[in-house]
């Protein structure tokens, strides 16, 4: 494996230890980013602790893509950071962790954020939750900003997902 200046402390210890196998990732900004999500999760887990005591985070593994997706179009999918379990087991919220490689910690969401934000709203949809948390951390500053979205269904259906629906089924959009 390759040392690199945005490989975390953690994700050194489980290389070295064959805990984990080293990921390439075409940008050091995604890598990191992943690197980070167990730190990042950590301090997710506190905060949202500090104020909802009584509910269980739980980390979420990666969701083969088909196995949780849209009831009515199997094509929009999502792979949530983690999921919020009340006490009694029933799942109540969903979070997705950002960790900013450059980029300031934003102190609210702007234009710059609307892939995120969009990521959140199609999960609400996906997992049929209320609220989904959307957690942005730097470690080395220990900023971090939390946003809570709520679902608007009529919102999603109508609007976001008929375009959705036109940008897939468009001939001039390469197909990811």
């Amino acid at each position: 494996f390759s040392l690199s200046t945005y490989m975390s402390r953690p994700k050194l210890w489980r290389l070295i230890n064959g805990l984990e196998e080293e990921s390439q990732f075409p940008h050091p900004a995604k890598q990191y980013g992943k690197d980070m999500e167990p730190i990042s999760r950590n301090v997710f887990m506190r905060v949202y602790q500090t104020y909802f005591s009584h509910w269980d985070v739980i980390e979420q593994d990666f969701i083969e893509r088909g196995s949780k997706a849209l009831s009515w179009d199997t094509r929009f999918g999502c792979s949530p950071d983690g999921l919020i379990k009340n006490v009694v087991g029933g799942l109540q919220e969903g979070y997705e962790l950002k960790n900013p490689y450059s980029k300031d910690i934003p102190k609210k969401l702007e234009k710059d954020h609307l892939g995120h934000i969009l990521q959140c709203i199609l999960s609400l949809e996906v997992f049929n939750v209320p609220i989904w948390n959307l957690f942005y951390y730097r470690h080395e500053t220990k900023k971090r900003s939390w946003f809570r979205i709520h679902r608007n269904e009529a919102f999603f259906k109508e609007i976001l997902y008929p375009e959705a629906v036109r940008f897939m089924n468009s001939p001039d959009e390469p197909v990811r």
